[in-house]
């Protein structure tokens, strides 16, 4: 749970790290919306 001014954010998982290395996070807005983000998925596994 986080607050910032007059929203509270309540976490509906940790920082996860998936396979292939992408990060996610699920939380919900102040209205009660579940809200999903991730880094960007590589698809080529970092070859460099």
């Amino acid at each position: 749970k986080l607050e910032s001014g007059r929203y509270e954010v309540r976490y509906a998982t940790a920082l996860t790290e998936l396979d292939g290395g992408q990060k996610l996070v699920r939380f919900y807005d102040p209205s009660g919306n579940l809200i999903e983000v991730r880094t960007l998925w590589d698809k080529f596994g970092n070859r460099e």
